[in-house]
């Protein structure tokens, strides 16, 4: 592995940026819950990875691309707010299946199924990249968030993936598990370089109500 937080990853100082997220519940989602547990205490072991804690796992639907969040000014963030809950109606809340963790190049994850054309998943995906479109700009859907995932933990250094592949593969069954989640979530990302970690404040919330 190699570290997440490097080179073009690095955002400006103090930049932030709009992402649109589900945030799974683990209260509600104990099935979850526990997997992501066994997980971690197989990810434990490697020290270059860093844990992603409880409050910032996310699924990332889509990243406000080729604009800061600054730049996106209160007007412009009412009418992205209002055409994404136009774009959203109708659509009720997604059950997805997690798993099975993945160590890739530069960060562990849960892989998450659904993003095929006419899975729920896809459908929540294409309809926010229009409407960000729509509100900002062609330039602002350049990033594909496909294939979607959660991510448990970011390489902090180098290390050897295939172990780490290894043993999350021996040591964790079941391997998948499935989750609910029934809002979607705008929010304003921070960047931690120095604790490899990405926090965030609220911007709006979307239910899906069906």
């Amino acid at each position: 592995m190699e570290k997440f937080m490097s080179g073009s990853r690095i955002w400006p100082d103090e930049q932030t940026r709009l992402h649109f997220y589900l945030l799974p519940s683990l209260d509600l989602n104990a099935e979850l819950d526990a997997l992501i547990t066994d997980y971690r205490d197989v990810v434990e072991e490697f020290p270059f990875v860093s844990l992603v804690q409880d409050e910032w796992l996310h699924v990332t639907l889509h990243m406000v691309t080729g604009v800061a969040a600054e730049e996106v000014g209160d007007r412009q963030r009412r009418g992205l707010i209002r055409t994404v809950g136009t774009y959203l109606e109708g659509l009720g809340p997604l059950t997805l299946t997690a798993g099975p963790a993945l160590a890739t190049r530069n960060a562990v994850v849960l892989d998450v199924d659904g993003d095929l054309p006419g899975d729920p998943f896809h459908e929540v995906y294409t309809r926010i990249r229009a409407a960000v479109e729509d509100t900002i700009g062609v330039e602002a859907v350049e990033f594909d968030a496909m294939p979607p995932h959660i991510t448990l933990g970011y390489a902090n250094s180098s290390g050897d993936s295939g172990r780490v592949q290894s043993l999350l593969r021996r040591k964790v069954r079941p391997s998948r598990a499935v989750f609910t989640v029934d809002e979607i979530h705008l929010v304003e990302v921070e960047q931690d370089a120095m604790r490899t970690e990405y926090r965030w404040d609220p911007i709006a919330t979307f239910p899906l109500l069906g």
